[in-house]
């Protein structure tokens, strides 16, 4: 079984550095490829630092890729265009974590589990937010799943997404980024989501968030995160939130909710 891990990221090299010490603390990471994505959008990415942060992890087999300058809006072209390459490179498996998500040693397999369990279309390693369709956050996705995104990865769609997704699905209420674009292609199919979650969305600032970001080197930046996500109250502070957020969740490997997602193509 060939499976690779892609992480999308543009400027949040510190964020890389935690997603990865939780990647690598999962027992089967040495079986899979893992690639970090950065997103050339306006081409202000600090590779150096992200290769600082890649010779961190000698064990994984982890390397960098970039998207050419673009100026499409949000991470949609980063994202997709990683799916296709991975399609197209012969991979059985396609996890994608986000920079800001950080998985628990059992996120591989508790996935495993799952589709051999219930053989979705898609895993989703944390909890139904309640709308029943996609999130981007901590995904394993079958060749077959992969293969339903390479007809719309083209300029028609990056260029304009809201008028991409009228021409070509019915109305919804999902957005047109690429998580909604995946929620239009699964409709009717299932999905499953971890309850409790293998994975925790952290990210509290970023390209479309005005908080607060972490200063100074990228050692005293890693720090810094390190130390809010690590602390629930900490990491609702800085996300202007009134509850806690528990990245300290305990799964046990057989839980999960099947669920289909709803809506579907014109």
């Amino acid at each position: 079984m060939q499976a690779v891990v892609l992480i999308p990221a543009f400027d949040r090299p510190e964020m890389v550095w935690c997603c990865l010490d939780h990647l690598a603390q999962c027992p089967e990471v040495d079986d899979v490829e893992i690639r970090v994505c950065i997103d050339g959008r306006r081409g202000s990415a600090p590779i150096e630092e992200f290769y600082a942060v890649l010779d961190r992890f000698p064990r994984l087999a982890v390397g960098l890729t970039r998207t050419p300058v673009h100026t499409f809006s949000g991470n949609s072209y980063n994202v997709l265009t990683a799916y296709a390459e991975a399609y197209f490179d012969g991979f059985d498996w396609v996890y994608l974590v986000e920079d800001d998500v950080l998985v628990r040693p059992e996120f591989f397999t508790w996935h495993h589990h799952v589709h051999a369990c219930g053989d979705p279309a898609a895993s989703i390693g944390v909890s139904n937010p309640g709308h029943g369709a996609f999130a981007s956050l901590g995904v394993c996705l079958p060749r077959r799943t992969v293969e339903l995104v390479l007809p719309h990865v083209t300029s028609d769609y990056f260029a304009s997404m809201p008028d991409y997704c009228r021409w070509h699905f019915r109305a919804s209420s999902f957005d047109c980024e690429q998580d909604g674009l995946w929620a239009r292609l699964l409709a009717g199919k299932r999905v499953a989501w971890a309850h409790p979650p293998v994975a925790s969305h952290v990210g509290w600032y970023g390209y479309h968030r005005a908080q607060r970001r972490p200063e100074g080197t990228l050692q005293q930046r890693y720090d810094e995160v390190r130390g809010i996500v690590g602390n629930p109250r900490a990491l609702a502070r800085e996300r202007g939130l009134h509850d806690d957020v528990s990245v300290a969740v305990l799964p046990n490997e057989g839980s999960f909710m099947l669920s289909t997602v709803p809506g579907g193509a014109a």
